[in-house]
């Protein structure tokens, strides 16, 4: 919560007032590690869809709270710096570092470049949160898509897995897989929940026609909200959490999508972002507050008019963008 209001809003004293609570925090997940270095307690990758026919949840526990520490960490120690705690700082990358280390020992094959559970929260958390190094990336990612395809290219990730999964696909440059995995009507897919008549976010995947009873009203499986808004329109407020008056658009364009829009109520105005297809042509229409810089970057294969794939903005901009 300190990264993201401090992300959004600038504002150091959440990170002055929180500093204790992080340390406190840091210093007692390492005192949870185990032998190899790792942590494993909690609930892990909660309501995974298919741990009932399975036995269990398909990304060990150990690997799932290891991640997150090592994620955690990596925030701390940055949070840490904008404050100018050195110390603190770097008693947090440490602890990241370690721990990175230990799961990469462990939990990661360097050859096939598998993580442990050969599943696709694995395979996603550890490809978004930064525990494959640049180089291994392709082969990592492709390893996500088998997994996917394995899986009949329908969702098989619990609540943690979920906020992870779309995004690394749209990072590998398959947003068209991520909207099909979003949109089927299977029962582990956000379009099963509209089938049954869902107006809200739900608690699980769970077959509705064995467990009706869990809340409808449940925002933790909601991190497509944040994929619509920040992978599909392409709008990303302060997308390096370093300074809250750059934003950056830079949309997918999912071939069943025919227009998607966002807004941003940023501190010093609203940043909107909508592109819709026009034939062969796709129109982007930007808008921003005059104080602000960002830039718009397209995906792989699109270009403007003049041939390039990446400029400058701010104010309101109308772009034409074809596909090469």
């Amino acid at each position: 919560m300190p990264y993201y209001i401090y992300k959004f809003t600038g504002d150091k004293t959440v990170i002055e007032d929180n500093v204790s609570m992080i340390m406190r925090y840091l210093c007692y997940v390492s005192s949870k590690k185990s032998e190899r270095g790792l942590i494993a307690f909690g609930l892990g990758d909660w309501i995974d869809p298919f741990q009932s026919e399975r036995g269990h949840i398909a990304s060990p526990l150990e690997f799932t709270d290891s991640a997150m520490i090592f994620d955690i960490a990596k925030k701390a120690s940055f949070l840490f710096k904008q404050i100018g705690r050195k110390n603190e700082s770097q008693y947090a990358t440490n602890i990241a570092m370690e721990v990175k280390s230990n799961i990469r020992e462990h939990l990661i094959d360097g050859k096939t470049k598998i993580v442990a559970g050969n599943c696709q929260t694995s395979q996603a958390v550890a490809l978004e949160v930064g525990l494959f190094e640049k180089d291994e990336l392709p082969e990592a990612r492709r390893r996500l898509i088998e997994i996917i395809n394995r899986d009949g290219d329908i969702n098989a990730c619990g609540m943690i897995g979920l906020r992870y999964i779309f995004h690394a696909l749209v990072n590998a440059g398959e947003a068209d897989l991520a909207y099909k995995m979003i949109t089927s009507k299977e029962r582990t897919c956000y379009g099963y929940w509209i089938k049954n008549g869902a107006t809200s976010l739900w608690e699980s995947f769970l077959d509705l026609s064995i467990n009706a009873g869990e809340s409808k009203n449940h925002h933790f499986l909601g991190d497509i909200s944040s994929l619509f808004i920040q992978e599909f329109a392409g709008l990303k407020p302060n997308p390096q959490a370093k300074d809250i008056k750059t934003f950056e658009i830079s949309p997918h364009f999912v071939k069943k999508l025919s227009y998607p829009a966002a807004s941003y109520n940023s501190p010093f105005g609203e940043i909107t972002a909508r592109w819709e297809r026009q034939g062969k042509r796709i129109k982007l229409d930007v808008t921003s507050p005059e104080c602000m810089s960002g830039k718009v970057v397209l995906p792989s294969g699109f270009v403007f008019g003049d041939g390039t794939n990446e400029k400058l903005l701010n104010g309101i901009h109308h772009f034409e963008i074809y596909q090469r």
